[in-house]
Formats: C-alpha cells, structure tokens, sequence
C-alpha cells in the first residue's frame, strides 16, 4: 500500500537537518500520537479547509508507526 493511500505525503520537508512528513487521516496521525511521535504542527489543508493536516518529524518510531499502520504491506 502506497503512503499516499494512507494520507501521507510522499514528499518529505527538510528544516534544519530534520525531515518532516504530513498525515492526511486523522484516524493515523491520532495512532502515532498515541505511540509517541513527534508531532511539529497541526494546520487546514490549503485546497480544503475544513481538512485538517498533522506534521510529524521522521524518526524510527514514526517510521515503525508507518509501518505497523501499511500492515507489513508495500
């Protein structure tokens, strides 16, 4: 499963040597908030505003997150 089905963008913003990606589906960005992730900024979707969207620093456990929330599947 692709991270964009997921609601994750695939491309990753780099801010002073630490990488960030967005997640789209709240139900997801609630579990990795849950499991301890770092989440930088929460903002509306710039095309739809009543969207909500979650930044999240990339780290091991974010990736593990990611992983565990793709099922073990690419």
């Amino acid at each position: 499963m692709k991270e964009y089905e997921l609601g994750i963008v695939e491309k990753d913003a780099v801010v002073s040597d630490t990488t960030y990606k967005s997640v789209f589906n709240p139900g997801i960005a609630r579990h990795m908030i849950q499991s301890g992730c770092v989440l930088h900024d929460i903002k509306p979707d710039k095309h739809y505003p009543q969207r909500t969207i979650f930044i999240f620093e990339v780290n091991d456990l974010f990736n593990k997150c990611l992983d565990e929330e793709r099922g073990g599947q690419e």
